[in-house]
């Protein structure tokens, strides 16, 4: 291999680590960059997306949700906490994201659990964000 190919290689090798290595922190960076309305935005927006993988044929079973209108009315209540900051309904929130929460189940019920993986980084990004600028302004 000549050596104009080595250095191609060493490069391209290089900007890959580096990327990789820095890629947390230009992600922690953008979400603080955020306004709280974007925030609370993006929050809403996940839960959004939660709602919309279920209907009414939705298996509820293991989740103290008795069908699609409780999960709906949970939602609502969220997003309420979230516009009002309310803190204390916003943690119970983020307690639904964690491991065997009541959104992570409802993933394993409905066959969405790579989509629950993606909407539960996102939601933890931005709720960390969200605290944040919460309490550095309060």
């Amino acid at each position: 291999m000549s050596p104009f190919w080595l250095i191609i290689i060493s490069v391209v090798v290089g900007l890959y680590l580096t990327y990789r290595d820095n890629k947390s922190k230009l992600n922690t960076e953008f979400y603080k960059n955020l306004n709280i309305s974007q925030l609370q935005n993006e929050l809403l927006d996940v839960l959004d997306k939660i709602l919309e993988k279920h209907d009414y044929n939705s298996n509820f079973i293991y989740v103290d949700f008795e069908n699609f209108e409780a999960l709906d009315k949970e939602i609502t209540n969220y997003k309420i906490a979230i516009i009002d900051n309310d803190w204390s309904t916003i943690y119970k929130l983020s307690g639904e994201f964690r491991l065997k929460g009541r959104f992570q189940v409802l993933s394993e019920d409905n066959n969405w659990q790579e989509d629950f993986i993606v909407l539960n980084k996102k939601f933890i990004n931005h709720f960390n964000a969200f605290k944040s600028y919460y309490e550095s302004r309060n």
